[in-house]
């Protein structure tokens, strides 16, 4: 990958730190502090466990009551214009590593991606929900899993429950640039758009080869037709951007299966759409 030699390392750790701090988007996950370990490995409601981790011995039956505090996440939908993009940006960086970790998602859509104010006020994007999530150790399913406007269009075909389709990254970077097309055309300042302007609404109720279908032309034609508000007029160019990618995807893969490793998607779907506009 050009970027990688261009920053000088093929450590991924090492160049997605050096691409964060070339968009300023915070700490990656590698480099967090390293201090805290995991929890006692206690399941509520075991006893054995309980008995375990506990100083004192537990009698029979007891049962050892966990209190877990998550911080307070609001929708991404709330933010616009280039705090959208940069939290939206956040999310994709965090779903990179975990992938790369073994974690993979598979289900990226609107209520899914959320985020929290820090100290400085600055929105800080968090991937949410991971009730589809497959890891590499585990069993891999090849059932399409997904929310239907922000599907892989791959996934959408016809062929997509009949055990022929492995859940790719590409499926995940495709469903970003999708819920990034549904944020900029379906919210303007914080506030979702009446419905008359809303243009991707009608997927939300099509059988999945009827939606592919739809994105499919949407790529091709109807994406060209389309005045976003004012506030999104940026956001929208960047959602071209990827939609073209995505597209000549597609174009290729009609001729032959296009092989692609999660590096140059992240760097070429992704990364290359924002390196210009957040740097």
């Amino acid at each position: 990958m050009a970027v990688l030699s261009k920053c000088g390392t093929s450590n991924p750790i090492r160049y997605h730190s050096k691409v964060r701090k070339d968009l300023d988007v915070g700490l990656a996950p590698e480099e967090a502090d390293r201090g805290a370990g995991p929890r006692d490995n206690v399941q509520e409601g075991n006893p054995a466990n309980a008995k375990e981790a506990s100083s004192t011995e537990s009698v029979p039956g007891s049962r050892v009551l966990w209190s877990i505090v998550f911080r307070k996440l609001r929708p991404i939908t709330e933010l616009s214009a280039k705090e959208l993009l940069r939290t939206w940006w956040e999310v994709v960086l965090c779903h990179y590593e975990l992938w790369k970790g073994g974690i993979h998602h598979r289900d990226i859509s609107e209520s899914n991606l959320v985020y929290y104010r820090n100290a400085q006020d600055v929105a800080v994007g968090v991937l949410n929900d991971f009730d589809l999530t497959s890891t590499t150790e585990g069993r891999q399913g090849n059932k399409r899993t997904g929310t239907m406007p922000f599907m892989a269009i791959e996934l959408l075909d016809q062929e997509g429950p009949e055990d022929h389709i492995t859940h790719q990254y590409r499926h995940d970077a495709e469903s970003f640039v999708w819920i990034l097309a549904w944020l900029t055309l379906h919210y303007a300042n914080g506030t979702r758009l009446p419905r008359k302007h809303r243009p991707l609404k009608t997927w939300l109720s099509l059988q999945a080869v009827e939606c592919g279908d739809k994105k499919a032309m949407f790529i091709m034609r109807q994406q060209h037709k389309i005045v976003p508000l004012p506030s999104q007029t940026e956001n929208w160019r960047v959602v071209r951007r990827g939609l073209e990618v995505v597209g000549i995807h597609y174009l290729l893969f009609r001729h032959a299966p296009v092989v692609v490793t999660m590096e140059e998607v992240f760097e070429k779907w992704l990364y290359n759409l924002v390196k210009g506009i957040l740097s």
